[in-house]
């Protein structure tokens, strides 16, 4: 799996592979390519049962964004098993609630990276899904 940003980073945490996109602190137009360069990277390598964390802290809520996320969300979330959200407060809560209702897709807002890793690796959820299928290749923590 080639990874171009580093912003995107394939880790094993508690014995299960974890996506976490870092979202936090960019600009519009940043975030709007990130979503693509995350999109393609799923699909390219066709990973499946993904864990994903994402941090949106300090990223604006913009019409645009939000437009992108629901169209690159329609087309990876067939590869997502569960998925867990830092940076989730004021006007962003409720366009998530939003984004919940209308999607279904369940985005679990979190207070911390820790605390979605706890959410994530729930045996409870996971059950039989150990890892990913697909090309999927650890990479290191910054």
């Amino acid at each position: 799996m080639l990874i171009r940003s580093p912003r995107i980073k394939s880790q094993i945490i508690k014995n299960n592979p974890i996506l976490t996109v870092d979202y936090s602190h960019l600009a519009e137009d940043e975030a709007i390519s990130l979503c693509h360069e995350f999109r393609d990277l799923v699909i390219a390598n066709n990973l499946k049962d993904v864990l994903l964390l994402i941090d949106i802290t300090g990223t604006p809520s913009t019409p645009q964004i939000y437009n992108t996320i629901k169209e690159i969300g329609d087309q990876v979330n067939p590869y997502i098993k569960k998925r867990c959200v830092i940076g989730v407060e004021g006007v962003k809560k409720l366009i998530l609630t939003f984004y919940n209702n209308v999607t279904s897709r369940g985005a679990i807002p979190v207070n911390s990276f820790n605390e979605g890793i706890e959410e994530l690796t729930r045996t409870s959820d996971l059950n039989s899904h150990k890892s990913f299928s697909g090309n999927y290749r650890q990479t290191s923590i910054c």
